[in-house]
This record gives C-alpha cells, sequence and structure tokens, in this order.
C-alpha cells in the first residue's frame, strides 16, 4: 500500500510539474484466508492493511465502537511538529506549514518539501467478527463529529435505509449542520 501511495505521488508529480497541489490520502486493502487449510473449517484469518497521508481519517466501527485506524498527520502534533522544525521548516500559531498547510504528510504539495513528508502511516489489522463497517472522511467530517457518533449516525443510517450511500449522505449533512467549516 505504501508502494501505491509512492507510484501515485510520483505520477501526479510528472502531471502536475509545479507543484502546487496536493490532496491527503487513506486506503485499505482486504487480504482474506478464508479456509483453514489444517481442517478445511471456515477460518477468519482477514487483514485490514491501511495507509494514509495527512488527516483523512479511517475509522471502523467494532461492536459498535469506534475504532480509529488511521493516524491524522497534524503539525501541531509532537512527533510531527519535531520532524518539520528538524528539516528546517516553521510551523505558525495556525499550525500551518509555511503559513499554507496544516498536515504534515501529504501527497504533492512539492513546493513545501522536505516539511510535509509523503511517507504514510501503515498498520495491520487483524478483521474479526465484531467488525461491522469502516468509515473514511476528510477532516471536514472529524473537526465537527467525534469517532464515536460518527459510528452512530452510519449505523443508524444503515438500519435505516439499508444503503452506505445513504449512510455517506447522512454523515456528511450531519458534519454540515454541526458547523464544518473545511471540505467534507
Amino acid at each position: 500500500i505504501a508502494e501505491a501511495l509512492a507510484t501515485t505521488n510520483l505520477l501526479a508529480r510528472q502531471q502536475i510539474p509545479k507543484g502546487l497541489q496536493g490532496a491527503t490520502a487513506a486506503i485499505v486493502l482486504f487480504s482474506h484466508n478464508n479456509v483453514n487449510i489444517i481442517n478445511d473449517a471456515p477460518s477468519n484469518g482477514s487483514t485490514m492493511h491501511l495507509a494514509n497521508l495527512g488527516d483523512t481519517r479511517i475509522v471502523l466501527s467494532r461492536n459498535g465502537k469506534a475504532v480509529r485506524l488511521s493516524h491524522d498527520h497534524k503539525t501541531l502534533a509532537p512527533e510531527e511538529y519535531l520532524r518539520v522544525t528538524e528539516a528546517g521548516g516553521y510551523v505558525n500559531e495556525k499550525g500551518q506549514i509555511k503559513g499554507t498547510l496544516a498536515v504534515a504528510r501529504a501527497m504533492g504539495e512539492y513546493t513545501l518539501r522536505p516539511f510535509v513528508s509523503d511517507t504514510p502511516y501503515y498498520a495491520e489489522i487483524p478483521v474479526t467478527a465484531e467488525d461491522e463497517f469502516v468509515i473514511f472522511a476528510s477532516d471536514g467530517v472529524w473537526d465537527a463529529i467525534s469517532d464515536d457518533m460518527a459510528v452512530n449516525i452510519v449505523f443508524d443510517s444503515l438500519r435505516r435505509f439499508q444503503s452506505p450511500a445513504a449512510a455517506a449522505t447522512t454523515l456528511r449533512d450531519w458534519a454540515y449542520v454541526a458547523g464544518s467549516s473545511d471540505n467534507i
């Protein structure tokens, strides 16, 4: 997954040579091992491989509880702040690198290298029988709604509408009504 992000970043750089644009990213790949070769019994054996850059967040609903799977790469997080400043960068009082960007890791943003890294957070999470769904959302949602509230909203929407698209729309609408002023 990290290689896929690196390749995408390289291709984007070729398409956007001035490097004035960027994006956050979140990816989950499920790998399955559905048969136990010892006795041919069904076996979960599935794994979520995930990666993210920036503040696009991945939250899992496990038995009705929110489990944050990704890592927000905010500039004011101690490890990110230290990495940026050790590279010679400056983070202002609004948490922006050079007064422009509030994440320390992203695709693109070539004019802000080496302060903005394109090295993603990566994790492997075993899938359990209690895992219900995964939410991917930008910071516009998470700035207005907690992980727990998002899981409750999506769970209720899925129960009512039986539609992931309707659940996503409902979550977006809740973030807007809650006052999100960022991209949703």
